[in-house]
């Protein structure tokens, strides 16, 4: 609550109280009056108890966690290659960073080679929880349709390079499901 609209509720005699413990009260026999609170670091620390970072919570956060998760070696490494594999602007990296030091999910110095995960499972969890809400409605989803249907039929994959999925899988192991 700004200090101009706390002062317009005084005069009305208007009973408040907002996140930052600026308040307004005024009940028989008692006077409670506390303005010019910053809302910014109360707000922040109540998103942090409340297990919720605005953060780690961006659909950008979750494309830098993918890619540490993936390969933790991107932990250390400098914060524009970190920014490069993810596609996010340089500037989220550290504030990304800080926010998981913060919530002890990172631990360690960004000079040298000092970051790493502390909680893993609980960094997975929490990106498996944001996905479908922050990250996939961000992502550009396309469908691709082959000029040939049966082209799978011939196809040669290298082993150990890529592997088959879902119907063309199932078909090549039961030879039940055609795709």
């Amino acid at each position: 609550m700004t200090s101009m609209l706390a002062e317009a509720c005084v005069q009305r005699d208007l009973q408040f109280i907002d996140l930052a413990g600026n308040m307004y009260l005024h009940p028989p026999g008692q006077h409670v009056f506390i303005i010019g609170r910053s809302p910014n670091a109360e707000i922040k620390r109540l998103k942090r108890t409340a297990g919720q970072s605005a953060a780690s919570a961006s659909a950008s956060a979750l494309r830098l966690i993918f890619v540490i998760l993936c390969d933790p070696y991107f932990v250390n490494r400098p914060y524009r290659d970190i920014a490069a594999a993810a596609g996010i602007a340089l500037g989220t990296v550290g504030a990304v960073f800080e926010d998981l030091r913060e919530r002890r999910l990172l631990t360690g110095l960004d000079s040298g080679h000092g970051r790493r995960l502390l909680d893993v499972d609980g960094l997975r969890d929490e990106w498996v929880t944001g996905y479908p809400l922050r990250l996939l409605p961000k992502l550009n989803v396309q469908r691709f349709s082959a000029a040939e249907p049966s082209w799978w039929e011939a196809a040669e994959i290298p082993a150990g390079r890529a592997w088959w999925g879902g119907e063309v899988a199932a078909n090549r192991l039961t030879r039940q499901l055609p795709p």
